[in-house]
């Protein structure tokens, strides 16, 4: 089996930025909201293998802050620019790449796209993917090609507000 958790980046202000997108950091609530997510996987003893994250900072400041409550060494983790960007196809192609050894993967990145896709692989409607939303998904599979045309359970569904 694999297991893959969709983490979108904790909340980062638009207004008043004179940084580009790319550059965009976390705010105070982004700060609390990576940790308390953090904190619920550890709570829920749920632990990966690899931490991949787009190069925009807040995502990857939101990866950095979940992989650390976890005890995930931070140096592990893989900073992929192409996720910044991506679209459901080139995300999903970026998974299925993944080496077989690895048998839990946890992707950070921006909306829509993983809405979209939490969305497609959960197989109904999501109303809303706030900051900081995490889906995590058990496919019945042994390798990562092959993941999104097999049987699939989605195990949890959380956001910082969700209480």
């Amino acid at each position: 089996m694999k297991f893959l958790l969709l983490n979108r980046h904790a909340n980062s202000p638009w207004k008043g930025q004179s940084v580009s997108d790319h550059d965009r950091e976390l705010d105070e609530v982004g700060f609390n909201e990576a940790d308390l997510m953090g904190k619920r996987l550890l709570d829920k003893e749920v632990s990966f293998d690899s931490m991949v994250t787009s190069s925009a900072l807040r995502a990857l400041t939101t990866c950095q802050l979940i992989a650390s409550n976890i005890k995930f060494d931070i140096e592990r983790i893989d900073i992929n620019k192409n996720i910044y960007g991506a679209n459901c196809e080139d995300l999903m192609k970026i998974i299925r790449k993944t080496d077989d050894s690895i048998d839990s993967l946890a992707i950070f990145g921006h909306n829509p796209t993983l809405h979209i896709l939490s969305e497609s692989i959960y197989g109904q409607a999501i109303s809303s993917f706030p900051p900081c939303s995490m889906i995590y998904i058990r496919f019945d599979s042994i390798n990562w090609d092959s993941c999104f045309d097999c049987d699939k359970k989605t195990i949890f569904f959380d956001y910082p507000s969700n209480v």
